[in-house]
């Protein structure tokens, strides 16, 4: 049977087997606002999806070419589309966006813009240009502090705004300024005076300074001189007498009529009253002491060295700044679950499981910042005074064998303000299990990471927990130092 002209059929065409076109296929429709598509797939919710969008509804211009995908798959990134070129995966648009394969990259013209070396080293290349909006984005990135300038400051020269900066250090009395170093004269007549409580001099434990013949050795107290030392010979020299005052004065591994002491010799001479404390070694000789320097304490009156029990000495109240101050405070508490790689830390008070519950999450590191209002419901220690976290010690358990992590943080409100602050670690450990019903003790007194353990008044402290998915349990204390 032969048909002239059109056949036109009002119904739907399968084909069981491969149909091959061999010439052109055109898929028309010249209907306003008609938007074909072709569909390929399951059904309308499992599909791959190509359309074209006319412009308005009142014309067939093609405006927006459509690829799109359609699943009811709750898994991550089903339905993704995946470009590949003879047979190698090139890219894939997924959930996240566009993803490149490993060794792939992006060219212009045949020119590396952006490319991968198949190891996760990703390289930028060949960008001529860029405009005002991207350098200064770099600009406000790169750029640190606010510095305009170099001057020179004491003892130096030079300096300047831009360029290559130079100063220069300038030479004085006994010093020259090299070109890579600062060299001292030796032998120098203008020095007066040399101040320094750890100085010392020479090059090993037996050195000493030796003072030229007919020199002498003048010790000054208040601009006033108080003591010589010439040819061997210790005099006072002020009314031939020595008067400390109150202070002490003390001989280390002295000898005394030949004899070493193993001790110290430690007296105190003020006029003709004299004490004598311990001389190892050596008997005082009571006659001649008496006649010489006045009355000596016998040893039998001395007291023994060593721990101050009663919190006096010699009559007079230790200050309560010159004493050591120790606080303990607890911390415990619960994760009934994972904590999907993030620290979490305790329920609002307000909650019928706080402060013990810990389920709030403050980031993988604990350091997200966080509205006032959440640091003041954490149930947080405050810390009355300014002082250094010196422990923190107790017990965790956990079911199965995974890595738990307990710590503790700080942070720091500012009075008047509604700055979200972030929290601070101060220290955390972290442990494998030991299963369900065991016992796993912890005991850390530095930080694990360099963290400054220092506290001011006014820091809150608060315990977090970071884990897998069992349920996590812990008991604790922490002591701070003042």
């Amino acid at each position: 049977m032969k048909w002239i002209g059109q056949h036109i059929v009002d119904s739907i065409a399968k084909f069981r087997n491969t149909v091959d076109f061999s010439e052109d296929v055109t898929f028309y429709q010249p209907v306003n606002d008609a938007n074909p598509s072709i569909r390929i797939g399951s059904s309308d919710d499992e599909c791959f999806q190509l359309s074209i969008n006319y412009q308005g509804t009142t014309t067939q211009s093609a405006q927006i070419i459509q690829f799109g995908s359609r699943t009811e798959s709750g898994t991550a990134n089903d339905g993704r589309f995946n470009f590949s070129v003879d047979q190698t995966s090139i890219l894939k648009i997924q959930d996240g966006g566009i993803d490149l394969y490993a060794g792939k990259g992006i060219g212009i013209n045949g020119v590396d813009i952006l490319t991968d070396n198949g190891s996760g080293v990703a390289t930028l290349s060949n960008i001529d240009d860029l405009d005002a909006t991207t350098i200064a984005t770099f600009n406000s990135h790169l750029t640190a502090g606010d510095i305009t300038s170099v001057v020179a400051g004491s003892g130096l020269t030079d300096g300047g705004t831009s360029g290559e900066v130079t100063l220069n250090a300038i030479g004085g009395d006994g010093i020259t300024a090299n070109a890579n170093d600062l060299a001292i004269t030796a032998g120098q007549t203008t020095i007066t005076s040399i101040y320094n409580n750890a100085l010392k001099v020479g090059v090993a434990a037996n050195s000493f300074i030796d003072f030229a013949t007919g020199s002498n050795i003048l010790f000054n107290i208040e601009n006033t001189s108080v003591l010589a030392i010439k040819s061997g010979v210790i005099a006072p020299v002020q009314d031939n007498s020595m008067d400390l005052g109150t202070s002490d004065l003390e001989f280390k591994d002295a000898y005394f009529d030949g004899v070493v002491t193993s001790d110290s010799f430690v007296g105190r001479l003020t006029g003709q009253a004299s004490t004598v404390e311990t001389i190892a070694g050596l008997a005082p000789d009571t006659a001649t002491t008496q006649a010489t320097q006045g009355a000596i304490t016998s040893a039998a009156n001395l007291a023994t060295v060593g721990t101050i029990g009663t919190g006096v000495w010699e009559g007079t109240a230790i200050a309560t700044d010159q004493q050591k101050h120790l606080m303990h405070y607890q911390v415990q508490g619960y994760a009934t679950g994972g904590t999907g790689g993030d620290y979490v830390v305790s329920k609002n008070i307000a909650s019928n499981t706080a402060p013990f519950l810990h389920n709030v999450s403050t980031g993988s590191d604990g350091t997200n910042s966080k509205a006032v209002t959440v640091w003041m419901r954490t149930g947080g220690h405050v810390m009355p005074n300014a002082c250094t976290l010196t422990r923190f010690t107790g017990w965790t358990e956990s079911q199965g064998s995974a890595s738990q992590t307990v710590a503790l943080f700080r942070v720091r409100l500012s009075d008047d303000s509604d700055t979200d602050p972030s929290a601070v670690l101060l220290q955390e450990v972290t442990y494998t299990a030991s299963g369900n019903q065991i016992a796993d003790l912890f005991n850390v007194t530095s930080s694990s990471g360099g963290q400054s353990l220092d506290l001011a008044a006014g820091d809150i402290v608060f315990s977090a927990i970071k884990g897998a998915g069992n349920p996590i349990y812990f008991n604790g204390t922490f002591e701070v130092e003042f």
